[in-house]
């Protein structure tokens, strides 16, 4: 090789780094994360994340949508741990504030909702969820005829700001003045037809006042708004369930196993159903199919194994147990099937 060859190689290399640098794949991955979180796809944003923060171990933005993705999947800790970390990293980032500030009033911790609160209104003196957390403040102390007036006042300056018609909703509510309430947040879902809270508070305020057909076709609009969330069919499987119309509960879930036949939750879910609500041999049905389907899955085999116990087949059972501690010896399914 001349060193002509060389000096080419060089310029390219230098070329190649110059368009892959860290702040443009710290962007990329970034982005992804977020088209990952929006289809629901979370083990995916997670990986798209932490590539982010290889890059930068202090991206706020990555930390934001990590604390989102925990949300999603419910683990509520996490959260709030990552958006105290992007606080540390950003003392007034507005959107993690406003979110600590929600689980200090979700456990009626009302002196950091307004401090925290406060922060943000330092910023922007007229932020619409800072201020409705301080009146939601308001009526947990008891204070409710301030509330709403401040709720009302709160409204008519903001009129489809989700968080501002969600408070009045619920202050509505808790007068059983549901069609007002249902008014309020039907007023901001025009403006923002596919947001999560709105539709779910409506639902919720909607089996209150017993208007179960609503309740149903809010539910509905949910699952089309996220098709890929479980837990949007969920809430509808167990709507149906409460109403006694057991078939459309089951038909919910048994349509939310073709769209991920790999999921372990869902055909346990399933399974749980068929066992409290038909009988053991739709359950245990169930379950064989899954187990043919899923022949690595150790938590359908010990879904199998406690059916069997808990219908008194223990013949059935001990078989079970005895096949997963064949089959997994020295690993940790083998070693909870022998306990």
């Amino acid at each position: 090789m001349n060193y002509r060859n060389i000096i080419v190689i060089v310029v390219v290399a230098v070329a190649l780094v110059a368009c892959g640098g860290p702040e443009e794949r710290k962007t990329k991955y970034r982005a992804r994360a977020q088209e990952y979180l929006e289809a629901g796809n979370y083990p995916k944003a997670r990986v798209a994340l932490r590539n982010v923060l290889k890059i930068d171990p202090k991206d706020a933005d990555a930390y934001f949508l990590f604390a989102q993705v925990e949300e999603k999947e419910k683990n509520w800790r996490n959260a709030v741990s990552l958006y105290q970390e992007v606080v540390q990293l950003v003392p007034d980032h507005t959107g993690a504030l406003i979110m600590l500030a929600k689980y200090y009033l979700e456990a009626r911790l009302t002196e950091q909702v307004v401090s925290t609160a406060d922060k943000v209104l330092a910023k922007d003196p007229q932020h619409p969820q800072a201020k409705a957390l301080k009146i939601a403040v308001l009526a947990v102390e008891g204070k409710l005829p301030d509330a709403m007036t401040k709720a009302e006042a709160l409204r008519s300056q903001f009129p489809t700001e989700p968080d501002v018609a969600i408070l009045l909703a619920t202050l509505y509510s808790q007068q059983q003045h549901y069609r007002d309430a249902e008014a309020t947040l039907q007023r901001a879902l025009e403006a923002h037809p596919k947001d999560m809270d709105l539709l779910n508070n409506l639902n919720t305020i909607l089996v209150q006042a017993k208007d179960m057909a609503g309740a149903e076709t809010v539910a509905r609009r949910m699952i089309e708004a996220e098709p890929t969330l479980f837990d949007h069919r969920l809430r509808l499987a167990r709507f149906f369930d409460t109403q006694g119309a057991h078939e459309k509960a089951e038909a919910v879930l048994r349509e939310a196993i073709t769209l991920d036949l790999n999921s372990e939750e869902r055909r346990l879910m399933l399974a749980d159903f068929l066992s409290t609500r038909k009988d053991h041999p739709a359950a245990e049905q169930a379950l064989l199919e899954a187990a043919t389907q899923l022949p690595h899955s150790t938590k359908i085999r010990f879904g199998l194994a406690e059916l069997y116990l808990k219908s008194g087949q223990d013949a059935k059972a001990r078989e079970q147990y005895a096949a997963l501690v064949k089959d997994y010896k020295e690993k940790p399914a083998g070693f909870e099937a022998k306990v």
